[in-house]
C-alpha cells in the first residue's frame, strides 16, 4: 500500500511539472526572420525576437543540427527586442549552399534551447526578365497633368520586384510582384527632374532573395517640354505659321515686342515690318524654348 502511494505520488508529481512547463510562457517571443535570402544582395538577413526575460544568450544558424554560424556567444541582453545580422556566410567565412537554415537560441538563465521555426531559405538563382510594352515614349512632367509618365511594363520568371534604370543609373523600384507587372516613370532621377532630352530605359528584376538579373534591351525615350524649329522664315509684314512641339494647352510667344497666349500646336504670327533677324520666345508651363526668326523683304 505504501509503495501504490509513493508511485502515485510521484506521478502526480510529474504530471504537476509537465502541466507547468505547458503553461509556461516560452521566453521568446515575436521572432522577425528574414524569409528569403542571397549573400549576393548587398543586404543581411535579420534575425530578430523578443526576451521576456532578460538572459544571457548563445544564437546559432544552424542547418539540421548542424550549427553552420554563431552569430553570438553568451551575450547578456535586457528583456525586449534583440537583433542580430547574418551575411549568409559559415564560420570560416565561406558563402552557404542553398538550402533551408535556421536561427537556434540557447538561454543560459532559463536552461533551454530554442530553434526558431521560422525557415531562412537561401535562393541563388538569378531571376530573368524581359522588357514589355514602354508608352508613351515622349513625356513632359511638367505638372498640368498632360503626358506626365511613361508606362513601363515587365515580365519575370519568378516572383520579383522591378528595378528601373536612366542611362545606367537606378530611377525607381517596383512592388513584389508574381512575374511581372508595370511601373511608372515621371522623368525624375534621384528626385530631381531631367532636362529635355533622350534617355535610355532598361529594367532588371530583383526576387526576394535579393538577387538581381542582368539588364533588358535598353529604350530610347524622350523628355520635351517645349521646341521650336531652330530658324523661321518670314517676309517683312506678312503672316507666317511656326509648330510648336509641346502637349501644353497654351502658350506665350513674344516676338519682337509683342506677347501673346495662343494654343499650340501651330502658331499664326505676323513678321515685323522691318527685315532682319529676330527671335521668337515660346514658354509653355515654365519652360520655354527659342527660334531666330529671319524676316526678308517683302518682293
Amino acid at each position: 500500500m505504501g509503495f501504490v502511494l509513493v508511485l502515485l505520488g510521484g506521478t502526480a508529481a510529474a504530471f504537476a511539472i509537465t502541466e507547468r512547463f505547458k503553461l509556461e510562457k516560452t521566453p521568446i517571443t515575436s521572432p522577425d526572420i528574414t524569409k528569403w535570402y542571397s549573400w549576393r544582395s548587398d543586404r543581411q538577413a535579420e534575425v530578430g525576437f523578443r526576451l521576456r526575460k532578460a538572459d544571457t544568450i548563445t544564437v546559432d544558424i544552424v542547418r539540421g543540427d548542424t550549427v553552420v554560424r554563431t552569430l553570438a556567444i553568451d551575450v547578456r541582453h535586457k528583456k525586449g527586442e534583440v537583433s542580430f545580422k547574418w551575411d549568409g556566410r559559415d564560420q570560416t567565412g565561406q558563402p552557404v549552399p542553398e538550402g533551408v537554415y535556421k536561427a537556434r537560441v540557447h538561454l543560459a538563465r532559463a536552461h533551454r534551447t530554442i530553434v526558431i521555426p521560422n525557415p531562412i531559405h537561401i535562393d541563388l538563382d538569378v531571376p530573368t526578365v524581359a522588357l514589355g510594352a514602354v508608352r508613351p515614349r515622349v513625356i513632359s512632367p511638367d505638372h498640368d497633368g498632360r503626358g506626365e509618365y511613361i508606362g513601363v511594363h515587365f515580365r519575370a520568371d519568378e516572383p520579383s520586384r522591378v528595378l528601373l534604370y536612366i542611362n545606367g543609373q537606378r530611377a525607381g523600384k517596383g512592388q513584389l510582384e508574381r512575374r511581372g507587372g508595370k511601373i511608372n516613370w515621371f522623368g525624375a532621377l534621384d528626385g530631381r527632374a531631367l532636362r529635355a532630352g533622350v534617355y535610355t530605359l532598361t529594367v532588371r528584376a530583383e526576387d526576394r532573395a535579393g538577387n538581381i538579373s542582368p539588364a533588358s534591351r535598353g529604350v530610347g525615350v524622350r523628355i520635351r517640354y517645349v521646341s521650336l524649329p531652330k530658324v523661321v522664315h518670314a517676309q517683312a509684314g506678312k503672316r507666317f505659321s511656326v509648330r510648336v512641339d509641346t502637349d501644353a494647352a497654351r502658350v506665350v510667344w513674344r516676338l519682337a515686342g509683342r506677347t501673346h497666349r495662343a494654343a499650340p500646336p501651330a502658331l499664326r504670327l505676323k513678321a515685323p515690318k522691318q527685315p532682319g533677324r529676330y527671335t521668337l520666345y515660346v514658354n509653355a508651363n515654365g519652360h520655354s524654348a527659342a527660334a531666330a526668326v529671319v524676316v526678308r523683304p517683302s518682293p
